[in-house]
């Protein structure tokens, strides 16, 4: 790849500074992304402009005090120890943990990447986006968030789309919305993934006949993954709620508000019940 730009640095006062800009094109990601900040996720050739400026007395101070701009894309390489689509399909049956819940150490997981980039405004180490895109064979996600580069935090809410079934690749540019939006929180080596339910509410007839779209492609051939995400929701009455167990106690630190009974035992089975059989109709 090819690689442009100037540095300067500045030691003569007690915080030393840095000005930065530097244009990328078609650079290996994985290694340069490894060294400069520890992280193997991604890997494909690495399009960037970066105009960054900071001070600091150490790395963690430097990336507190970032301010600038940045523009990344990624295309043609993989999102490493992920398979996106499978994630996104776990989400029909509780919260997440981790990139990859309930995963063997031993599972290769990877999600083939066409494209992915995302342009970041960035003051005071906080580095927000509003224009995610991940486009990949099976699955595409759009969304927004920040990235919080001194503490490796991070909080992103996104919309994912899947193809509905492997037979259906060949019509890779009609996906299939999951129907409500994601929420990715946490450290950005192990954050939380979970459905926002704020997002279900916003509009809830147009949530329901996108589940009844899917139904198939995401819930598997009968429909019966929807059943664990309507009782998450409290409208079916019987899956375990995310942070909870099956007699329904909940951990304070990991529940997340309005999970809960949001239109009561009777009235939510009722409506769980007509749509798992509009499904296997």
């Amino acid at each position: 790849g090819q690689v442009s730009g100037e540095v300067i640095l500045d030691a003569t006062t007690g915080a030393p500074s840095f000005a930065m800009h530097s244009d990328l094109v078609g650079v290996r990601a994985l290694p340069l992304l490894q060294g400069l900040a520890e992280f193997d996720r991604i890997d494909g050739k690495l399009q960037a402009k970066l105009a960054l400026r900071s001070a600091g007395t150490s790395q963690r101070a430097l990336m507190a005090n970032m301010q600038g701009t940045a523009f990344v894309n990624f295309q043609d390489g993989a999102i490493r120890g992920i398979n996106v689509a499978q994630m996104i399909r776990s989400l029909t049956s509780g919260t997440l943990t981790g990139w990859q819940d309930n995963q063997s150490p031993s599972q290769e997981q990877s999600t083939d990447l066409s494209q992915l980039s995302a342009s970041f405004r960035i003051d005071k180490g906080q580095a927000v986006t509003t224009d995610l895109n991940l486009i990949g064979p099976l699955v595409r996600v759009t969304g927004a968030g920040t990235i919080a580069l001194d503490t490796k935090m991070m909080g992103f809410r996104v919309e994912p789309k899947l193809v509905m079934t492997t037979e259906g690749q060949g019509r890779a540019n009609e996906p299939v919305g999951f129907g409500i939006p994601v929420m990715i929180q946490g450290s950005w080596s192990q954050p939380r993934i979970y459905p926002d339910m704020a997002g279900m509410l916003d509009n809830p007839d147009a949530a329901y006949a996108k589940l009844r779209e899917m139904g198939k492609g995401l819930f598997g051939p009968d429909g019966a993954g929807l059943g664990n995400i309507l009782g998450s929701l409290g409208l079916g009455g019987t899956a375990t709620p995310p942070g909870g167990n099956a007699a329904g106690n909940t951990n304070p630190q990991t529940q997340q508000p309005g999970q809960n009974n949001l239109l009561g035992g009777g009235l939510g089975e009722a409506i769980g019940n007509l749509i798992q059989q509009g499904l296997s109709n």
